[in-house]
């Protein structure tokens, strides 16, 4: 065998090889984000049943810690004006809502 055949073949198998590698990579990465994004979801069901059993402090502190995760997640401010809303404040309810306006104007 001459050698640029042989390099033709090398050249080849590696190129397989960094392919598999890559799309292993790629399933690993699309699982975390799957894992991640369950928990994510998650976290909102418990906020919204920390909601509904006026358990506001709890709420408050999972819409929190979803922010901090999704700053720009628009049903974490309309949670957040919802519990401001029970507690009577109106004023932060009103900034929570507009600012969840500001990020889907669809989301009321």
């Amino acid at each position: 065998m001459n050698k640029k055949l042989i390099y033709t073949i090398i050249f080849i198998g590696l190129t397989s090889l960094l392919f598999i590698f890559i799309g292993y990579l790629n399933v690993r990465a699309s699982s975390e984000e799957q894992t991640k994004e369950a928990g994510f979801e998650q976290l909102v069901q418990q906020a919204v049943d920390s909601l509904m059993n006026k358990q506001l402090g709890e709420a408050e502190a999972k819409v929190q810690e979803i922010l901090i995760l999704k700053p720009d997640y628009p049903l974490g401010y309309m949670l957040l004006g919802a519990i401001y809303q029970s507690q009577g404040e109106n004023e932060k309810c009103k900034g929570a809502i507009d600012k969840a306006m500001e990020l889907d104007p669809e989301v009321a």
